[in-house]
């Protein structure tokens, strides 16, 4: 990946941790536990992007 497209997905990948973590996927226990799960993996990508550079 360039710098550039690594920097686009950053900001696609932050953005839609910070829509999960204003709006879950569901109140139910299933919504809840797939958007723990998201909230998790999108937290580990956000930080192999940021050991990328």
């Amino acid at each position: 990946m360039t710098n550039a497209q690594t920097v686009a997905l950053r900001v696609a990948v932050s953005n839609y941790l910070t829509d999960l973590q204003d709006t879950d996927l569901g109140d139910d226990p299933h919504g809840k536990a797939v958007t723990k799960l998201y909230l998790a993996r999108l937290q580990e990508v956000i930080e192999l992007m940021h050991g990328a550079n």
